[in-house]
């Protein structure tokens, strides 16, 4: 059953990245609850693992400084350990879970994925001067400027650059607060930034 869980875990890291999102969504939904046997064991330990899995899916698109991640964890690991009932099997399979979807989601952005979501994220925001955002017509003068993560990307966060306050999207694995990006890509409202090397850029 074991291959079940790493499938839905699989299944959920693509439908971030791959459409039709909606499609890899049932699959692991179907796969998770092959791996919970939910035909034997009831529902409740499914239903609390696969809301966790959308929280913390959720926090990927919407920066909550780890708030909704950390509720995830809860939903996710409560779900799983009720239905393990071993402390030992559940920290060993929690730990390689995480390992698992971020290496996933480090080779999709690696490989020049972008989240599927996050273009409609980015597009339903309300940019606006009271909330510290601005909002231009043309923003293809920020290519290659430079700026300071203020929220961690995840792949979405805050950046300042040098006062102008404006919503990015990393193009590479999380960028955490406070490091130096620079815009490498700007495709209508939506600004890309990778991580800032050693030479500048």
């Amino acid at each position: 059953m074991l291959f079940f869980f790493f499938l839905g875990i699989l299944l959920v890291v693509t439908a971030i990245f791959i459409r039709p999102s909606w499609l890899f969504g049932i699959l692991s939904l179907v796969s998770f609850a092959v791996f919970f046997e939910v035909w034997q064991n009831g529902w409740s330990d499914y239903l609390f693992f696969v809301a966790g899995i959308f929280v913390l899916v959720l926090e990927l698109f919407t920066p909550t400084a780890g708030l909704l991640g950390f509720a995830g964890l809860i939903l996710a690991g409560f779900g799983l350990y009720q239905s393990l009932l071993t402390l030992e099997y559940f920290l060993t399979l929690m730990v390689l879970a995480l390992i698992f979807a971020g290496f996933l989601i480090y080779a999709y952005l690696r490989g020049g994925k972008e989240p599927v979501m996050a273009g409609s994220l980015v597009l339903n925001l309300s940019l606006n001067q009271k909330s510290g955002y601005s909002s231009h017509d043309d923003l293809s003068n920020l290519i290659g400027a430079r700026g300071r993560v203020l929220n961690d990307l995840r792949p979405v966060g805050r950046v300042d650059f040098s006062g102008d306050f404006r919503q990015a999207i990393s193009q590479e694995d999380l960028i955490r607060a406070g490091e130096w990006v620079r815009v490498v890509k700007v495709s209508g409202a939506q600004i890309y930034v990778r991580k800032e090397v050693e030479d500048g850029y």
